[in-house]
């Protein structure tokens, strides 16, 4: 492999040793659309530590060079110290850094998800996938409350989340069966039928962690309007 510029949509996907030949830079892009854009997701900032910061979105970021994605004083170009963000487990959170004004303007987000849906990893649906293609599927693995915010709320994550990425708009998609915590997302070369790791149940309480053995499963979905089968079970 010479120096350059490669674009992955969701993972690299080597089947053997990789070999960098020549002196230059190699860029390796993994989470890129078609036209070279290189995506990330940030999660949210949680109800918790020293300096909890309430109602926090995950968002999904356009990488680009020179910018500052909002860390750690705003969250999606929003200052921290808007009423929004007040936590329920300490005081308002106030700025850290002294000098915004040295700084390129916080990196509003392409679009926010659900607070604390935990949105993991992603895969860019291919062309092989229909009117789909080119859009992104989300894994969220969901909430994990009390740790990372106070009980008592709704649950949220614990599925997939379609993102059009003409209008930058998120919705959940219905796999038709329950999904417990996905965790990865992605597809094999020339299938149009999304992978879907599910972690198993596993969820938080006040006596700590609580999972359960067996209950992690890949899964393929062959049909985008039928349940996912599947495949292995971890």
């Amino acid at each position: 492999m010479t120096p350059g510029v490669y674009t992955f949509s969701s993972s690299a996907q080597l089947t053997g040793p990789l070999t960098l030949s020549g002196n230059g830079v190699f860029i390796f892009q993994i989470g890129s659309t078609p036209d070279g854009r290189l995506l990330a997701v940030d999660q949210g900032a949680d109800d918790r530590g020293s300096r909890p910061v309430g109602g926090a979105p995950d968002l999904l970021f356009e990488i680009r060079p020179g910018a500052w994605y909002d860390w750690p004083d705003f969250i999606g170009g929003v200052p921290v110290t808007d009423a929004r963000f007040t936590p329920r487990r300490g005081p308002a959170p106030t700025f850290l850094l002294a000098n915004h004004a040295d700084l390129p303007p916080p990196e509003p987000a392409l679009l926010a998800f659900e607070p604390h849906a935990a949105a993991v990893k992603f895969a860019l649906v291919p062309a092989s996938a229909g009117a789909l293609a080119g859009h992104l599927i989300v894994a969220l693995f969901g909430d994990e409350a009390p740790m990372t915010v106070p009980a008592g709320g709704p649950r949220v994550g614990r599925g997939l989340a379609l993102v059009d990425t003409d209008r930058w708009l998120v919705r959940a998609l219905d796999t038709g069966a329950p999904l417990s915590r996905p965790i990865d997302v992605g597809f094999a070369p020339g299938s149009g039928a999304p992978y879907v790791v599910d972690f198993g149940r596993f969820e938080m309480s006040d006596r700590g962690l609580e999972a359960e053995p067996g209950t992690g499963r890949v899964l393929r979905w062959d049909g985008w309007a039928e349940p996912p089968a599947a495949a292995g079970t971890a």
